[in-house]
Formats: structure tokens, sequence, C-alpha cells
């Protein structure tokens, strides 16, 4: 899978993941993982530690093109309500390959796309994170639906509170 343009670059065989790359422009950071081998951020490891809270943290979206989705705004007010900031950060692939390099405790993409968010989703799994779909399970590649990528410990925080927003958006 090749999206043709920065900032991410992606091999997949028969449906899964198995070498991703993705650069930040501005920074010229360059992130790589290969299934099995871990990640890095300029050739230095990228490992997650375990999260307890949410208070303090940082949660990274995406809106749908230009305007928030159903649900967004709800989402993000109930993050607030945890003292936990969120942000739009504009780029689904580095939503998701921030939270790699501890960014933001956790990224979500309400729907998926493997050309906009795979190498993103790869590199925040080797790296440690939890994957999992909107439907709250283990997947790295959905079909369908959004994605979350968090750190050990934020999922199970983050998905009462995510859950609801996916109602918004998938018509549920």
């Amino acid at each position: 899978i090749d999206s043709g343009e920065v900032p991410g670059r992606l091999v997949a065989v028969d449906g899964q993941p198995v070498v991703a790359v993705v650069c930040q422009p501005w920074t010229g950071d360059i992130f790589l993982a290969a299934r099995g081998l871990g990640a890095t951020l300029n050739g230095r490891p990228l490992q997650l530690t375990k999260q307890t809270s949410l208070a303090g943290k940082l949660v990274m979206t995406e809106s749908s093109a230009h305007q928030f989705h159903d649900g967004q705004v709800e989402f993000m007010t109930r993050l607030g309500q945890e003292h936990c900031a969120s942000r739009v950060m504009g780029s689904g692939t580095l939503t998701l390959t921030q939270v790699a390099a501890g960014a933001g405790i956790a990224g979500m993409v309400p729907k998926f796309h493997p050309i906009d968010h795979l190498a993103g989703a790869l590199i925040a799994f080797e790296a440690g994170a939890w994957v999992m779909n909107s439907n709250g399970e283990d997947n790295l590649f959905p079909t369908e639906g959004g994605l979350m990528v968090a750190a050990p410990g934020a999922a199970a925080k983050l998905w009462p509170l995510w859950q609801p927003d996916l109602a918004g958006v998938h018509g549920g």
C-alpha cells in the first residue's frame, strides 16, 4: 500500500502490515517499524509506558475533512471532564504515529483507511500501543469503522469515552 504522498509508506502482505515508514516533514523525524521487530524514531527504539490516569494527558483525534463529525465535540468535552486535553492534529497518519513517540497517550481516527492510517497504526503497535477497532477488538487492519491506538493502560479508560462518539460517526 502506497499513498503516493508524504508522510507514510507501508508494505502489507496478505492483508497484514509488515513494514512502515512515516516522515514528519516539518521536523524531519523518521519513524520506522517492522512487524515483530519494534519501532524507532530517528534510529532510537520506541517503547510506551503504562498509563494509570487520563488527567494531564493528551489524546489526539481527527475531524472529518474540515469539520467535526457528529459526536466529536461531545467526545472532546468528556475528555476535558477527565482533565485530559484533546487536539485535532490534521494528519491521521501522524495522529497515530505520534502516540508511539509519547506525544499523547492515544490517537483516534473515526474512519480507518489503510492508505491513510495503517503505517501509523503499525508503528504505534510496535512501540507497545494497544490497537483496537470501533468494536473494541484488537485489530490492526479493520475493514470498517474507526481505529484507536493507546498507550498500555489508557485504552480501557478511553473506550467508554470514545464509544458514544462512534455512534455519531457510524449512525449507531
